[in-house]
């Protein structure tokens, strides 16, 4: 049987193929979703007693939210361009953002602004130390810098690569810094010795990055697939995933795999086996583009945020976490 061009267009488009809509059932939902978050998400964390959401997005604005009800609790215009990066600090009732006007401040959870500073270039990639007291900026010109959060002065920098600066990670003990430019490049610097090396190319930019729990591995994530690069040798393998679109953000859990969100023709929440880029658990997608993706410390609880202007919570743990217990207020 022959089917007519309009109704092969109906079915596709019955089936979600346009823009970012979802492809594939649900196979675990949300806890909870927050609306009227930032469109176009660029940041997300949560905070050591996962009772605390933050997320931005690309209008400079940071909200806060408590968990696992959801509660808004404040928002305020943090940044001039977008947030591309939230921490929570040691004290749960402060954090840290970045942006890519160039400027890192540190706030109360209420908005009100601690300490700021002012980087030379815009800031696209920012991260923390594993002391928190420190922080490390990728900006868009192949530099990264290293601050003190306590009173914002630069302790080192570093041009590693000669393009815009997609992603950057931290080894678990934070002495190797890697980070991803436009033009495919990845490279990995140790401060201590001021040691530059060169990994092989990725056949796309990475989005994201993370090193292995054990700091052996270098894990980025591009168009489809996954990137793993071997410290040691620096030559890459490709992994295939289940995403349809660019795998725009990852981390690691604290059992080892990897916590995974697409964007562009996907919006799908994964977590993927590192060995074999395989979904593991799907969890409900966003309507519109997957932005970023972020692991309570705990393992017990994922958040996203996407160009839906949604932050949707998830139950990610085991045994020892709420959703296991069956406690009030998490089914």
């Amino acid at each position: 049987m022959r089917i007519r061009p309009s109704l092969a267009i109906l079915l596709l488009a019955s089936l979600g193929l346009a823009g970012c809509n979802p492809l594939d059932p649900e196979v675990k939902p949300a806890l909870k979703i927050m609306d009227n978050a930032s469109s176009g998400g660029a940041s997300i964390a949560i905070n050591d007693a996962s009772d605390t959401l933050a997320s931005g997005g690309n209008s400079g604005i940071i909200k806060i939210w408590s968990l696992p009800g959801g509660e808004a609790i404040s928002q305020w215009k943090a940044h001039k361009g977008s947030v591309n990066g939230i921490h929570f600090l040691p004290e749960d009732d402060t954090l840290v953002s970045a942006g890519y006007d160039g400027e890192v401040v540190t706030w109360r959870k209420s908005g009100e602004p601690i300490r700021r500073w002012k980087s030379p270039t815009p800031i696209n990639e920012f991260t923390l130390f594993p002391d928190r007291r420190t922080a490390l900026t990728g900006h868009n010109d192949g530099w990264v810098r290293i601050w003190n959060l306590e009173d914002g002065t630069l302790k080192a920098s570093k041009q590693m690569l000669s393009g815009l600066v997609t992603a950057i990670a931290l080894s678990p003990d934070g002495r190797e810094v890697a980070a991803a430019d436009v033009w495919n490049r990845m490279s990995l610097w140790r401060p201590e010795n001021d040691s530059l090396r060169t990994f092989e190319k990725s056949p796309t930019h990475a989005r994201s990055l993370a090193f292995s729990p054990d700091g052996r591995e270098i894990f980025g994530s591009g168009w489809f697939k996954l990137f793993r690069w071997p410290r040691e040798s620096g030559k890459i393998e490709v992994l295939p995933t289940d995403h349809r679109g660019i795998v725009n953000s990852i981390q690691f859990m604290p059992d080892g795999n990897l916590a995974s969100i697409s964007r562009q023709t996907d919006s799908a929440v994964r977590i993927l086996d590192p060995r074999s880029g395989k979904t593991l658990i799907a969890y409900q997608k966003h309507d519109m583009c997957g932005a970023k993706i972020t692991v309570s410390p705990d393992g017990c609880f994922l958040a996203t945020n996407s160009d839906d202007a949604t932050v949707r919570f998830y139950a990610a743990g085991g045994a020892n976490c709420p959703t296991a217990k069956g406690e009030p207020g998490l089914k």
